[in-house]
């Protein structure tokens, strides 16, 4: 993943590189270093080098998750511990392990990722696939990325996963209110509130299937209701999208049709979004209380941990 790698400020420098590239690679450098100054992340080396992988994709991420079931599968790593998805550098890899996980009657997904962290071991670069990124995507992807250097749980997915998403929204909306326009920070409210619309369809879609596969019905009557829900859940998301003028594919689901491997990957990054959210809050924005809150909570034993994350009582500790 190294192979070519360039300083990005010598690229800068270089009469020979492109001027788009340049641009792009000023406003890389620019975020990081508002991550690094505002939000105080870490300043470990990463994202100071820049890799052109010759591809639109960096990697490919599988989920799986049984039929009748939102638990999804766990791979294991030797730093980063059991996680519930598995990356692939080749789509057709990715397929190929997805078809064995089918055949055993598992519900799929595959989505294509554009960003890694290797949690602060290796410098990473920024990629060819991240500068095709609208800007604040790439500082969203940026800002979530470093939160992974500062604080990752070995085994803990939906922690750190949601952590990273929480810090990356508040970088965001503190990045915006820098750099943006007031009509510029209004469309990222008015993104939220439309992301938070979302959520919550499939939450409540998630809080049915859970009770459906708790439920004593037969096999067959549960795959009966859980098609049904689906169904659901798919013209809720076309009214939902014509409700808000929005066209094209749903980038959160692997396939216009979503399954129990969508579900938990969604879950995976957003579940205690909101928790992390208020933590923040509660910490009166201030975010060096915040990321010691978070890293007590990190501490904790995982019952207690966990019972915290679901827990309406919020406080800074």
């Amino acid at each position: 993943m190294t192979l070519g790698k360039r300083d990005i400020e010598r690229l800068i420098d270089d009469p020979n590189t492109d001027p788009t590239l340049v641009e792009q690679l000023q406003q890389a450098l620019s975020i990081r270093g508002f991550a690094i100054e505002s939000l105080q992340l870490p300043d470990h080396g990463s994202y100071t080098d820049y890799v052109d992988l010759k591809r639109n994709v960096t990697l490919w991420l599988l989920t799986a998750a049984p039929e009748l079931s939102l638990q999804a599968e766990q791979w294991c790593y030797p730093i980063a511990g059991c996680l519930q998805y598995r990356g692939f550098f080749k789509r057709q890899t990715a397929e190929a392990e997805a078809a064995r996980y089918q055949a055993r009657g598992f519900d799929t997904a595959i989505i294509p990722g554009l960003a890694y962290s290797t949690l602060g071991r290796m410098n990473d670069p920024v990629l060819n696939t991240m500068l095709a990124m609208p800007t604040q995507q790439l500082a969203r992807t940026l800002f979530h990325e470093l939160a992974h250097e500062q604080l990752f749980l070995s085994g803990e997915g939906t922690f750190n996963e949601s952590y990273a998403s929480a810090v990356a929204e508040i970088g965001l909306r503190r990045w915006l209110a820098q750099q943006g326009s007031e009509r510029t920070q209004q469309d990222f409210e008015r993104q939220m509130q439309r992301r938070d619309e979302y959520l919550a369809l499939l939450h409540g879609t998630r809080t049915e299937l859970q009770s459906l596969y708790a439920s004593d019905r037969s096999v067959s009557g549960k795959r009966a209701a859980k098609s049904q829900i689906i169904d659901h859940l798919t013209q809720q998301y076309a009214d939902y999208a014509n409700r808000h003028g929005l066209t094209g594919n749903n980038s959160l689901f692997s396939t216009d049709r979503p399954n129990n491997a969508d579900l938990a990957l969604v879950d995976t990054y957003q579940s205690h979004v909101p928790y992390f959210i208020n933590l923040y809050l509660a910490c009166d924005e201030e975010l060096m209380r915040f990321y010691h809150s978070a890293r007590i909570l990190a501490e904790l034993d995982p019952a207690l941990r966990e019972h915290a994350l679901e827990s309406d009582s919020i406080d800074c500790l």
